[in-house]
């Protein structure tokens, strides 16, 4: 075996965007992502914000949380179990979106924020992962 067969970690991610670029949030400024471990399946819950600060401009601010499922399969592929469901998502502007996917590239579970056309914003988000490994 020599993985540990279950476990729920929590990551702190973020990131900044200066217009309406996607952009993908990391773990720290070197941009380490959320990786995942082969033959593991997890279950997440994220927790995004965002804020602009532009002195003169009307605030901006973004929040969302969502729900999901991945798998690392034995194949070597990460895919989505259940569709994305969006629980919350509030804002001062329908512009912004959060993106959470299956990032079978990077073997990681990928957050892509989109912010304001005309202003600065600084994105973060929670990450709470339930995962279950069988090798």
């Amino acid at each position: 075996q020599g993985l540990q067969p279950a476990q729920s970690t929590s990551y702190i991610l973020f990131g900044e965007t200066t217009d309406a670029t996607v952009t993908e949030l990391f773990r720290d400024a070197s941009g380490s992502r959320l990786a995942l471990t082969s033959q593991t399946a997890y279950f997440y819950e994220a927790q995004v914000i965002g804020r602009g600060n532009a002195p003169g401009l009307a605030e901006r601010y973004a929040a969302f949380t969502f729900k999901g499922a991945m798998d690392y399969n034995q194949a070597g592929n990460v895919i989505s179990l259940i569709a994305l469901e969006e629980v919350f998502q509030s804002g001062s502007s329908d512009q912004y979106t959060v993106q959470l996917t299956a990032d079978n590239t990077n073997k990681a579970i990928a957050i892509k924020v989109k912010g304001d056309l005309t202003q600065t914003m600084r994105w973060s988000a929670l990450v709470k992962v339930v995962e279950a490994t069988h090798t």
